[in-house]
């Protein structure tokens, strides 16, 4: 979108009413150090087709700029002072228009597509004046030519169409511009959000009071800022989550990628299962390289609430933030620092899988999980504002440092695990037949959800897919099974390497691998017999820093009532690990 000018001046005469019009194109033209130049176009005293008349009055005419991918069309060549001019801005195919520049006695001022109401339907219409104008335009045919507005910057944030919300991840995860800083904005207030599709977030998103319901996924894969400038969600309410992992779990975001703020997020209702751990705004805190590794990192919540109902094991989940998972590679100043305002709340059920009662009720977490305590305590803040005016929360301090923040609306949840070996046991040798699954229905559950997790190389950098809802039962005799296409215990292939469920390595008769490599989300697909999972690039560096392999692989079937809590949970594990070799 650079600018580059360049004046055309004209020599203009007409005639009016059959009076002769001398007519002026003076014209300003802007050097690229903005010294300024008069150019004075050609005027007479009488004009070319017939006498001056006694009133006769001077029209002028106006400098238009070229431009790239788009052409600015005047409805006159010429117009006298005061009378209206309307200039017509037509993008090139594929091409939006971004903004307008407007010279007017050696003074700019420029309009911008979407913000400024004197733009109607890329027309701009003004007053004639003595002179003329310099006009010109910037037009945009690159990545982000998909937005309605604006140029991404605060001022001007790129306003956000109904239509774009499934496309907006090209631009945002795109490399050219995936390390800018960016501002969002949704263009229409109090839309609903129907096809949005989930990406790394690097700036501020305004959603402008949209909804989103019913998401199966993170609505960003990572939300990502420094401390200086945070990164942002703001002013978005998200209804009746219905999230279940292998993984870790959470609403909003998967994590936050250093510095964050959210303010006005509101989940509604809903469910989240992450079985290495979940919360609902954030899946766990993990290291990064946007991450300041060596000063603060502040997380904060202002009036978001949540009311999602959070399913995990103990000290891994938590109202807003599940695990905290850095154990390493940061210097003494490292530091997470989480706020939780006296208009931010948590109020649904934390369901803590498999541990007696009178551990539940004394170590559930409000802000953030604790499974690592150590690392925890020492490298995290917590400040939650108005504690004492909260039911379900009270505080106790740890250290000078550390406030722990206990959550009492707790309950136990019991969860089956199968092993699909010969006999059933854990460390038995797994079948290797591909079969489906059958899932017995629990009393009162009206649904189920499925996903797979798939452990890569020896530190079992874990994916979690979600498969399918289920909704479908049949009968066999007086059980009650839930239907599924592809609850099964597949084959695995990873990046191209291939394994049966022993974990020995497969090389013949393999599927073609076809699956595109994305920026910040996993690729999958199930071919035959082989579930095939493509990793994204934001992990390779953790890949390529591990030996490769299959860590192992389970199916994780969720079932809930008809007021979507979680009235039964059952893993079944499926593949066991291979041995591990060198990346390539």
């Amino acid at each position: 979108m650079k600018k580059s000018y360049i004046v055309l001046v004209c020599a203009l005469t007409t005639a009016v009413l059959g009076t002769s019009i001398g007519l002026s194109s003076a014209a300003l033209a802007f050097s690229a150090n903005n010294k300024k130049t008069v150019v004075e176009g050609l005027k007479g005293d009488t004009g070319e087709t017939g006498p001056k008349g006694d009133n006769g009055l001077t029209a002028y005419s106006n400098t238009l700029l070229p431009t790239q991918n788009g052409k600015i069309i005047p409805n006159v060549g010429s117009a006298i002072v005061g009378s209206e001019i309307v200039f017509t801005f037509i993008p090139d195919d594929g091409a939006r228009l971004v903004s307008i520049d407007v010279y007017k006695n050696n003074q700019l001022k420029t309009y911008y597509n979407g913000f400024d109401k004197e733009i109607v339907n890329n027309t701009l219409t003004l007053p004639m004046i003595e002179g003329g104008y310099v006009i010109g335009a910037t037009f945009d045919n690159s990545e982000s030519k998909i937005f309605n507005g604006g140029n991404g910057t605060i001022e001007h944030p790129y306003l956000v169409g109904s239509e774009d919300f499934s496309s907006i991840y090209k631009y945002a995860n795109s490399s050219t511009y995936k390390d800018i800083y960016t501002y969002y904005k949704i263009e229409e207030a109090n839309v609903k959000i129907t096809n949005w599709r989930m990406f790394a977030l690097h700036g501020s998103f305004d959603f402008n009071g949209a909804s989103i319901d019913n998401n199966k996924n993170f609505i960003f894969s990572s939300i990502r800022g420094i401390l200086d400038n945070p990164g942002k969600v703001s002013n978005l309410t998200i209804n009746n989550s219905s999230i279940s992992t292998s993984g870790f779990g959470g609403s909003l975001a998967f994590n936050p990628d250093g510095s964050v703020i959210v303010e006005n997020v509101h989940i509604n209702g809903g469910s989240v299962t992450g079985e290495w751990g979940a919360g609902s705004f954030f899946g766990m805190i993990q290291k990064s390289d946007h991450m300041d590794l060596n000063g603060k990192n502040e997380i904060k919540f202002i009036n978001s609430t949540s009311s999602l109902n959070i399913t995990g094991g103990l000290n891994q989940i938590s109202g807003f933030v599940g695990p905290f998972r850095i154990s390493d590679g940061f210097g003494e100043g490292f530091k997470i620092e989480i706020s939780v305002d006296k208009d931010s709340k948590y109020t649904g059920k934390l369901s803590v899988v498999n541990s007696n009662a009178s551990d539940i009720k004394a170590k559930a977490d409000y802000v953030i999980a604790d499974d690592w305590p150590d690392k925890v305590y020492k490298y995290c803040t917590v400040n939650v504002e108005d504690v004492n005016k909260l039911a379900d929360v009270t505080s106790s301090s740890y250290s000078d440092t550390y406030t722990i923040y206990t959550y009492k609306n707790t309950l136990s949840l019991t969860k089956e695990e199968i092993y699909n070996t010969a006999d059933g046991k854990k460390d038995s040798a797994y079948k290797t037949d591909v079969n489906t699954f059958k899932i017995a229905k629990v009393d009162n559950a009206v649904k189920a959800s499925i996903s797979m997790s798939i452990g890569v190389t020896d530190a079992n950098l874990v994916y979690a897919i979600p498969l399918e809802e289920l909704t479908s039962t049949t009968k066999d005799g007086e059980k009650e099974y839930f239907v599924t296409n592809k609850a099964k215990s597949y084959k695995i292939g990873i990046n191209g390497h291939f394994y049966d469920q022993t974990g020995a390595k497969i090389t013949t008769s393999t599927p073609k691998w076809d699956l595109e490599e994305l920026q910040d989300s996993i690729n999958y697909k199930i071919s035959g017999e082989y579930l095939m999972v493509q990793t994204s690039k934001s992990v390779e560096n953790g890949i390529n820093s591990h030996k490769f392999g299959l860590y192992g692989a389970k199916t994780l079937i969720t079932q809930y009532d008809k007021n979507n809590n979680i009235v039964g949970q059952t893993s079944v594990y499926f593949a066991h690990q291979s041995t591990f070799e060198e990346n390539k």
